[in-house]
């Protein structure tokens, strides 16, 4: 075969350097012509050659244009050979980049030691949505999407090739060049067992197409995959794309597994347009999500997809209120996002007086949301900043009470590892003075910044464990299910810091002094107090809800004022070790 060939647009002739791929319809080419590729058919057909034509012509507008990107592999011009007969077409060559089928496998990002993490795949998911919008506003129906022919850089910027494939309406003679491939998992119920080249494909198609990628994209596989609970043998997955069948579609037929990423770890208005798209449009096509309704949708997602405060390669959605990864790592023991620890979490030992020992754990400085919408007094909500800072990993005991202090003032007696309770804000800061004597260091009480910090350990939901209050009696001794005393510290689930008994057993007395809302409060973590010399007998902060709580009051927001005289059997505190600030 010849090796050199004109190019129409610039009437220069091409000389083919060096084969980069043959299939069944085409070879492509290096060329001498620096940027461009050529794909050379097999058989230029007289249809095949006016499709190219028309896409040389109505070229889509380019969204990333102005980052100097090449968002598809468009036909650039038109090659013949030496008679005058046309043989294939230049266009762009893609440099840098990897198929999306690696992105978006967490194996195969291993092996080709790719580094991404759930933020990037949102940008690529809202970039592929608007390469998308922009083909279709130039009326193309792009008929064969599948993960090998989507390129992705590592500025998040896709590049769609092969794009001759495309369905091209001549919008002169209202002929349509149909797409006569699909693959197989991208194809709508609707196209599933039809003869593509008898059908004129229409961008509702390509909607189903779009969703599945995207699904790709934020949950590491594909959508119509889940444990088969109906008769007989498990359905192949065009049979269930065929029948509207996916864990999320609520029939029962397929659930998810163990290892099935749930939707609700997203953004709201993105959970609710996979359900548009698999459910909803699987019976009204038309219905499904549009390419511009994505890219707006995952363009509002992505100012919600904020950074995991322990691994520094996991992002979640806020509105979850905690990392997800963080938490199927824990489950699965396999994390498809891996990265450093940032947030070192550091425990030490105190020797207390008669072998009693006092555990801490060192926090790492950061930022947090501090209060909640549910009542005035813990509004507005503001972003703290906190500097690192050791606290209790528990309440303070009988045990260590009794080794500092001489003496045991609590109710329920019954064991020494009990919460030291009916003891005064006065009554602990005694002990924090006692103890920073024994130790040469200095130790308080939290700021009630500093507690919720601590309590939270990274999540935003209303308790620390997500915003279900049914799973209250796995991680708090409280109303529900304390039988009206104290327990022995650590017996429930810890916080993600490894914190115990932040809700519920005894409530925990902070540093500040109690005001009705948090409109002027520091921003830094230090405690606030009032500014009058009658301090001493001024209402202080309670935190943490106790034995006696319903579940509401053992959310991680929740305040309480007490005089700090008040020492009743369900008040009690954990110390902190560090340099005190206050306002």
């Amino acid at each position: 075969m010849s090796l050199t060939y004109r190019c129409q647009l610039q009437n220069r002739w091409i000389t083919l350097t060096q084969e980069l791929a043959n299939s069944g319809e085409a070879k492509v080419w290096h060329t001498n012509f620096n940027g461009y590729l050529a794909k050379i058919y097999h058989n230029p057909h007289n249809e095949r050659v006016d499709k190219l034509q028309l896409m040389v012509r109505n070229r889509p507008g380019d969204p990333n244009a102005h980052l100097n990107h090449i968002s598809f592999a468009w036909p650039y011009s038109i090659l013949e050979d030496n008679q005058g007969k046309v043989v294939g077409f230049l266009m762009p060559e893609v440099v840098g980049s990897e198929t999306l089928l690696k992105l978006c496998t967490p194996k195969l990002r291993k092996q080709y030691k790719l580094e991404t993490n759930w933020y990037f795949l949102h940008v690529v998911a809202r970039n592929i949505a608007a390469i998308i919008q922009a083909i279709h506003l130039k009326g193309y129906v792009l008929g064969d999407i599948k993960l090998e022919n989507i390129l992705v850089n590592n500025r998040a910027l896709p590049t769609i090739i092969d794009t001759d494939s495309f369905q091209v309406s001549d919008p002169y003679s209202s002929k349509i060049y149909r797409c006569l491939v699909g693959s197989e998992g991208f194809t709508p119920a609707e196209l599933i067992g039809v003869n593509l080249a008898d059908v004129d494909q229409t961008e509702v198609h390509d909607r189903f197409r779009l969703g599945v990628v995207i699904y790709y994209l934020l949950f590491s596989g594909p959508p119509f995959r889940g444990l088969w609970q109906g008769a007989g043998d498990s359905l192949e997955q065009s049979e269930l794309i065929r029948r509207g069948l996916w864990p999320f579609s609520g029939d029962k037929l397929v659930v998810p597994s163990n290892t099935t990423i749930p939707l609700n770890i997203l953004h709201r208005d993105l959970h609710a347009l996979f359900l548009r798209c698999f459910n909803e449009g699987h019976k009204f096509p038309d219905r499904r999500p549009t390419a511009e309704e994505w890219r707006g949708t995952l363009e509002a997602a992505l100012k919600e997809v904020i950074r995991c405060g322990k691994v520094d390669n996991h992002y979640y959605n806020r509105s979850y209120g905690k990392c997800y990864w963080c938490e199927r790592f824990s489950d699965l023991n396999f994390d498809i996002f891996p990265g450093n620890s940032i947030a070192t979490v550091t425990p030490f030992t105190e020797n207390l007086p008669k072998g009693i020992t006092l555990e801490m754990v060192s926090l790492p400085a950061g930022q947090f949301f501090m209060g909640s919408p549910d009542r005035d007094n813990e509004k507005p909500q503001h972003q703290v900043q906190v500097n690192s800072f050791a606290i209790g990993k528990y309440p303070v005991t009988q045990a260590q009470y009794q080794a500092v202090m001489g003496n045991n003032p609590s109710w329920f007696k019954n064991n020494p590892q009990n919460p030291v309770e009916k003891v005064s804000w006065n009554d602990a800061q005694a002990f924090c003075q006692k103890l920073s004597q024994i130790t040469g260091k200095t130790y308080r009480l939290p700021t009630e910044a500093e507690w919720e910090y601590a309590c939270r350990a990274g999540t935003t939901t209303r308790y620390y464990f997500g915003d279900d209050a049914n799973q209250l009696g796995d991680y708090a001794w409280y109303k529900g299910n304390s039988q009206d005393k104290t327990h022995p510290v650590g017996q429930k689930k810890p916080n993600a810091w490894g914190l115990y008994d932040m809700s519920g057993n005894v409530w925990d007395w902070c540093e500040d002094d109690w005001h009705n809302n948090y409109i002027g409060a520091p921003k830094d973590g230090s405690a606030w107090l009032v500014n009058n010399d009658n301090r001493s007998q001024f209402p202080k902060c309670l935190r943490g809800g106790s034995w006696f709580s319903f579940p509401y009051v053992c959310r991680s927001a929740n305040r309480y004022r007490v005089n700090p005289d008040y020492d009743y059997g369900d008040s009690g505190f954990r110390v902190v070790c560090g340099a005190g600030r206050t306002l």
